[in-house]
């Protein structure tokens, strides 16, 4: 064809028509193919749900204009599918946040998403079920925004859960628990990087099912997370762990019950937080450790010498109530600043907080029992400390006892613990107590204030 001619229809030798007709096939071929591209990433699960708000009804996650469809570049025509990945950014808010009120699925969701190189806080309400195949995650690498959800009925399934999956400090996370919500992971629980992350479960009807392990860390060591649980059940199929960065366990109530190990501080990168990971057992709670407990880093033999510094605390605070003792399974180590191979940096420490009703009735105060063998490594940490509502008075109070044998290198107090306290490490009874007499002076005090306080009430009385 010459430039500029019109296109002639011309017939090549085998009697088909070449030209403008040929050119129109080609064109419909395309197409053809285009649209087979965009069914099957539909059924193939490529499709992209974000949430925009445009033309929808308030939050709720049926309406299909409250949708953009990434994938096909176009609102849909149905609110995500199973094979649909889900992103909740902007168009959200706390006022306003995405309402599941009847059942949903998708393949992942995200709450407060980065894309590209903007970041978003997103919100998100769970009152019915919510069955997602891969990963439900809360602040995914979104620096200075954060995740924000709340669940108070129906359950969430999905294979895992991540709460921050981030390697920069600046955005946080929030999952807030309570109600009748419950939530069912497949795979791991696990918290990475963010400045604070935090998982809130409240309420005697939640329950939280982690079939495989809670854990966390990521490369910067100043990441703090908390989980939080004042009531319900938390069941753990495998291991709690923890890394580096800061972590806390707050159990102030509920049940608590972990299948195999806990390891507080037990990776060799530092902690730059100067904080522990500690694990905090108060109220009315209950914990079963199906395994082994290590605090603090035990070392590989050199290859990471000096790059330690983490610090693992398992800290009572107080009496058990209508709670029970810590039960472990195996057996407990700490290690000690002068563990071989570790760091002067890193240790294992059991802190114990006698509250006032432990005071009046020393067996009341919770303690550790562990069913296997007790190791305390040199320079290990023991900590106690009165509470402090509650006024120092002379006693003794268990904080641990032990069914296998004990190998002590060298269990000592930390240097904050005040005069007046001592420990014993009984191994034919298998106990590990800690005993308060104030010194001389200090009695001295004592019946001083005590005659002074007679001879007010004397006088008051003539």
């Amino acid at each position: 064809m010459k430039p500029g001619s019109r296109g002639k229809s011309v017939c090549n030798g085998m009697g088909h028509v070449e030209g403008r007709s040929a050119m129109n096939k080609n064109r419909h071929e395309w197409m053809g193919i285009f649209v087979f591209v965009l069914a099957f990433a539909a059924v193939a699960g490529a499709n992209e749900f974000r949430w925009d708000a445009n033309g929808g009804v308030g939050g709720d996650w049926h309406t299909p204009a409250n949708w953009y469809d990434q994938t096909l570049l176009a609102e849909p025509t149905n609110p995500p599918t199973a094979s649909d990945s889900v992103l909740i950014p902007g168009k959200s808010s706390l006022a306003q946040p995405v309402t599941i009120a009847q059942p949903a699925v998708a393949q992942s969701v995200t709450v407060g998403p980065r894309i590209g190189a903007s970041s978003y806080a997103g919100y998100l309400d769970i009152q019915d079920d919510l069955t997602v195949s891969g990963s439900f995650t809360v602040h995914d690498r979104a620096t200075g925004a954060y995740g924000h959800v709340t669940h108070s009925n129906g359950t969430l399934t999905a294979a895992s859960f991540v709460l921050s999956n981030s390697s920069s400090t600046g955005g946080s996370g929030l999952y807030s628990l309570s109600g009748a919500g419950a939530i069912h992971i497949t795979g791991n629980f696990s918290a990475t990087g963010g400045t604070q992350n935090t998982f809130r479960q409240s309420g005697a009807d939640t329950s939280v099912w982690i079939e495989g392990n809670l854990t966390s860390g990521n490369a910067n060591g100043g990441d703090r997370w908390i989980y939080e649980i004042s009531a319900g059940n938390l069941t753990i199929g495998g291991s709690v762990t923890r890394s580096y960065g800061a972590w806390l366990i707050h159990q102030t109530g509920g049940s608590v019950s972990v299948g195999t190990s806990v390891g507080l501080g037990v990776d060799y990168r530092s902690n730059s937080t100067g904080e522990p990971m500690e694990w905090i057992v108060s109220g009315d709670s209950t914990l079963n450790i199906g395994s082994n407990v290590t605090l603090g880093w035990v070392g590989d033999g050199g290859t990471h010498l000096g790059d330690g510094g983490n610090q693992g605390r398992f800290t009572l605070a107080g009496s058990r109530g209508s709670g029970s003792d810590v039960i472990v399974g195996g057996n407990w180590r700490q290690t000690g600043a002068l563990t071989p191979n570790t760091t002067t940096n890193s240790w294992g420490m059991i802190k114990g907080i006698i509250d006032a009703p432990a005071i009046a009735d020393p067996s009341q105060m919770r303690k550790i029992v562990v069913e296997g063998n007790v190791t305390f490594d040199n320079a290990s940490y023991l900590l106690p400390e009165f509470d402090l509502s509650a006024s120092p008075t002379p006693g003794t109070w268990t904080l641990m006892s032990w069914s296998g044998t004990l190998t002590d290198h060298g269990l000592t107090f930390d240097e904050s613990v005040e005069t007046g306290w001592s420990f014993n490490l009984d191994e034919d009874d298998k106990l590990l107590t800690v005993t308060y007499i104030p010194e001389p002076a200090s009695l001295a005090l004592l019946a001083a204030g005590g005659l002074w306080l007679l001879a007010h009430r004397r006088k008051q009385g003539n």
